[in-house]
């Protein structure tokens, strides 16, 4: 809705405000904001963030400046109040108390969170026709409703994430709803209580606290389970950037402590028990090329030279990627055409495929104590050609036999 227009603002039920920057509006919008807490008895939200004044004139000689706070004050003044009355100090606080009141109201759920930006306060004991919803530490209001619309107007501190559809959920159950008096309840009734009452609020305190501990094992075990989703499905179908990160992160996480290799050049290089390695990664639709066995050896080669020191070529494969794992490496679809033997000899290079190094890892992640790292890679520096090993990978319904 734009604020500058001249529509009924009965029309609706809720209103919601939170001016990221100031705006321009007619002076006769503060009146329809009036009768649509008069008479229409909706429920008006309103976020409240600092803004910085501006040297400029408004577009329209009948239009007038509006910030946050003006806005509310042009409610209080509405309401009977003095302008000298109402000011606004900075708090840095990022953390609020809830008030009685602000325990009983329809926005409960969204104060009851400790990531509040919270730059606008109203100092303690200022004499205004609020009642506080939420307090800082030094008792200075932050968030609070107006008289004569309690129930009706919540003025709350920004925090993270999309506050307005929080806020709106909340209210909704509100709307056509008036509670009376019963919106207004005088501080000196919250100094008695019924027997049970105090219990049922520190019961409710420890199952929040259950509740969050909850939340945050599920947030954990959600990021847990993607990451190891995303392992499974690269390494067995992945290739280019994705596939070689992956292989990475899955070398580092079995201690292999990876380095990524230089630009335009090997993928990947590690040490293991002395023994030096470069790696290529490479994902193929088909066949491994020749081209990949030739870029390994130049890239072992060229490592050789520079270092002075013996080196490992790796070629770590996804070749047929698309095909299902039993219908990779036969006859007529081999992993490793036969015709680069006589290459992969002459440099010595290792090759093993992805499938392979997901099996490995399943392996160690089942138990690490139950597979020796280092003996497989001194396995793998020692072997010539293909690496025979881990080749079984077992279905889920065949694991759970």
């Amino acid at each position: 809705m734009d604020p500058g227009s001249a529509g009924i603002l009965t029309d609706y039920d809720i209103l919601a405000f939170d001016l990221v920057s100031p705006i321009y509006i007619h002076p006769n919008y503060g009146q329809k904001i009036l009768n649509f807490l008069n008479n229409k008895r909706g429920i008006l939200i309103f976020i409240l963030r600092q803004h910085a004044k501006q040297d400029h004139s408004p577009p329209q000689q009948k239009s007038i400046e509006i910030y946050n706070h003006e806005l509310l004050t042009f409610l209080l003044l509405n309401a009977g109040y003095e302008n000298d009355r109402f000011k606004f100090q900075p708090n840095p606080s990022y953390k609020l108390i809830i008030s009685p009141h602000g325990k009983n109201s329809a926005i409960r759920q969204y104060l009851d969170d400790d990531y509040f930006n919270i730059n606008v306060m109203i100092p303690k004991g200022a004499d205004l026709p609020i009642q506080p919803l939420a307090l800082d530490d030094e008792q200075n209001t932050v968030a609070f409703s107006i008289k004569p619309y309690i129930g009706q107007v919540f003025i709350v501190p920004p925090k993270k994430g999309n506050e307005l559809v929080e806020l709106i959920e909340y209210a909704i159950p509100m709307i056509g709803k008036s509670q009376g008096d019963l919106n207004d309840i005088p501080e000196w009734v919250y100094n008695y209580t019924i027997p049970g009452l105090e219990e049922i609020g520190k019961k409710i305190i420890i199952t929040e606290e259950k509740i969050e501990k909850l939340g945050k094992q599920k947030e954990a075990d959600k990021k847990e389970q993607e990451k190891l989703e995303n392992i499974r499905n690269v390494l067995l179908f992945g290739k280019h950037d994705i596939l070689h990160e992956t292989v990475f992160s899955v070398l580092d996480e079995m201690g292999l402590k990876p380095k990524m290799g230089p630009k335009d050049g090997f993928d990947i290089e590690f040490s293991c028990n002395k023994n030096e390695f470069v790696c290529e990664v490479k994902g193929r639709d088909k066949s491994i090329k020749k081209k990949d066995i030739r870029q390994l050896a130049d890239w072992k080669d060229q490592t050789e030279s520079e270092k002075e020191v013996k080196v490992k070529g790796l070629l770590i494969a996804n070749p047929w990627r698309e095909l299902s794992l039993e219908e990779r490496d036969t006859k007529d679809k081999p992993n490793f055409p036969e015709s680069f033997n006589k290459l992969v000899e002459l440099k010595e290079l290792c090759l093993v495929t992805t499938a392979q190094i997901f099996a490995i890892y399943c392996k160690w992640k089942e138990n690490p104590n139950s597979i020796n790292i280092i003996k497989i890679m001194d396995e793998m520096h020692s072997t010539t050609g293909f690496y025979d090993k881990y080749t079984d990978l077992k279905k889920v319904d065949e694991q759970n036999e």
